[in-house]
């Protein structure tokens, strides 16, 4: 099997691509980037982080987690609050970005459920390894560059 095709293929699984079309299963809204989705959703598990934290979760770099944190604030989703430690800003979910956070997370779970719809659970466990291996490939490949 050809690892490139493999990998194009799990690229368009995760970008929701479809042979000739963009996928309507994948949540999506026009109006906030992946990104900020993220970040919401990295919130709604993490409660209350400061921005260097959220830029190691999210792999980018604090300038742009901060750029992704203002428009958040200002659509109302996301607040920030001077820390104790260091004067770092922490960041947290308003009652709006906690309500558009559940909103996602339920969107999410609908996906996956129809994405792994056809597997077994001995399949998704098989799954899950092939994940761990992946990430793992990738973290070592980072650090060699």
């Amino acid at each position: 099997m050809d690892k490139k095709y493999l990998l194009i293929k799990l690229l368009d699984i995760c970008n929701g691509v479809k042979p000739g079309k963009k996928s309507k299963d994948l949540p999506r809204d026009k109006k906030m980037h992946p990104s900020a989705r993220k970040l919401l959703c990295i919130l709604y598990i993490e409660q209350r982080l400061n921005q260097r934290r959220m830029a190691e979760l999210m792999h980018m770099s604090a300038q742009a987690v901060s750029v992704i944190v203002v428009k958040l604030e200002n659509r109302g989703y996301v607040a920030r609050e001077q820390g104790e430690v260091n004067n770092e800003n922490i960041v947290y979910l308003t009652e709006k970005g906690l309500e558009k956070a559940m909103e996602i997370d339920k969107q999410m779970e609908v996906y996956a459920d129809n994405l792994f719809q056809n597997f077994s659970d001995e399949e998704l466990e098989i799954f899950a390894i092939f994940i761990q291996k992946l990430q793992s490939n990738h973290l070592i490949n980072e650090i060699k560059e």
